[in-house]
């Protein structure tokens, strides 16, 4: 009987998808199921696939003619599953060694549990994720009610097993929705649940090594992504599936906070008639967008503020924001980018449109030294160690807007022997 299946989507993931696949062993096949969508990939992805599939005996491979992302990708394989329980894995990602091992152990104790969250870490590190849920808070009834932090949570479908009873008795699926679309699904099965529980070990691997993966895309299909999540949170809120405990509630306004904060980071690099587009969709669904305001009038203001206005103030929004940027301009003045994430991808394509003189990209990631960010090479700090004096005058962009982490870099910078006065915190 199979117990669990894992399910993933492939695009283009030829460079890590072996090392993905190996991951998984085949001495537990009779236990697991895995299914492979690869959504149209134009690389070797199809061979690696098809290899694998001969030699797992429980494994099956969808072959999609037409790119249709990876929401769709994984409805598929939602919808040809045989597991009593679902889990998710990236093609560019990979199990740990003992995954399946200590997976079982847990869905024999724990059967008719609907969600159990495992914890994540970084490929060749053994450091675990700090965005995630540790432990059950004494006298908490849920995951939801035990995130200690909502804004910085993070709601990636991969660090979650799925009771499937739960996905079909709710209807549950992935939304047509580009990027951020975890955000939906992870809310949906953490509110309706009602036995969770915890595995305290790192047993998904992440592998952060492209600057230019789907989820660090920026731009005006980020902005469409995000108004998309806000509005499926809203009509979730709107529902009586859930139960409406305080906690499922902030968390669910928390979702919607972070889809906001994306889309305005976003609509800073998005064309006028990108931004009319925007602001008609918002009209168009004013009433559901409304039904956030009644649960927290701190949520959403300017997406809540006046939906007859929406034009001008994501236009007014976006000048008064760039200006921060514009003043910097001097002639005179070098600038590096320090982030090579979403956000410091944001904030150097403004510097570009405002000819502001960029040298590099500096990021703490190592996987990330010697690719491009734009035209742009990215470099780690030892890099400006190994030239400090030519360095010493640039101005810094850290692009980080946790002032925790602003501190941590700019001491690390100081440290390396930089002019703090040329440390500059970028946050608008």
């Amino acid at each position: 009987m199979i117990k669990v299946s894992i399910i993933i989507p492939i695009y283009n993931s030829q460079n890590y998808l072996r090392d993905c696949l190996e991951s998984i062993k085949p001495n537990l096949q009779n236990k697991f199921e895995v299914i492979l969508i690869n959504d149209n990939s134009r690389d070797g992805s199809l061979k690696i696939c098809k290899n694998f599939v001969r030699k797992f005996k429980n494994s099956h491979l969808v072959n999609l003619k037409k790119t249709e992302g990876v929401s769709n990708a994984r409805n598929i394989g939602i919808n040809l599953s045989k597991g009593e329980f679902i889990c998710f894995l990236d093609s560019d990602d990979r199990l740990a060694n003992n995954f399946q091992r200590i997976i079982l152990k847990f869905l024999k104790k724990y059967a008719n549990y609907d969600v159990f969250k495992i914890r994540s870490k970084y490929i060749s590190e053994k450091i675990i994720d700090k965005n995630q849920i540790y432990h059950l808070k004494k006298g908490s009834k849920s995951l939801v009610d035990s995130i200690i932090n909502y804004n910085s949570f993070r709601a990636t479908c991969w660090n979650f097993i799925v009771n499937k009873k739960l996905i079909t008795a709710n209807n549950i699926n992935f939304k047509n929705i580009k990027v951020f679309e975890d955000q939906v699904f992870v809310s949906e099965i953490l509110c309706l649940s009602k036995k969770d529980k915890i595995i305290p070990k790192g047993l998904y691997e992440r592998r952060m090594q492209d600057p230019h993966s789907l989820s660090k895309k920026t731009g005006y299909v980020i902005v469409q992504s995000c108004i998309k999540v806000i509005l499926e949170i809203c009509k979730f809120l709107k529902s009586k599936n859930y139960s409406k405990s305080n906690s499922a509630r902030k968390f669910l306004l928390s979702r919607a906070n972070f889809a906001e904060q994306q889309l305005l980071n976003n609509i800073l690099v998005c064309k006028k008639n990108q931004i009319i587009d925007a602001s008609k969709f918002l009209l168009k669904n004013s009433t559901l967008f409304n039904s956030i305001k009644k649960n927290n009038n701190n949520q959403l203001k300017l997406l809540t503020k006046n939906f007859y206005k929406m034009e001008n103030n994501f236009l007014n929004f976006k000048m008064k924001k760039i200006l921060i940027i514009k003043k910097l301009k001097n002639s005179f003045d070098k600038y590096i980018i320090f982030c090579a994430g979403s956000y410091g991808e944001i904030i150097l394509k403004i510097c570009l449109n405002l000819n502001i003189n960029v040298e590099c990209v500096i990021d703490n990631n190592n996987f990330y030294s010697g690719k491009k960010l734009n035209s742009k090479i990215i470099y780690t700090p030892s890099f400006l160690k190994k030239k400090l004096k030519y360095f010493s005058n640039h101005k810094i962009l850290i692009c980080n807007k946790d002032n925790n982490q602003f501190k941590k870099i700019k001491f690390q910078l100081e440290k390396i022997g930089l002019n703090k006065k040329n440390l500059i915190k970028i946050n608008i």
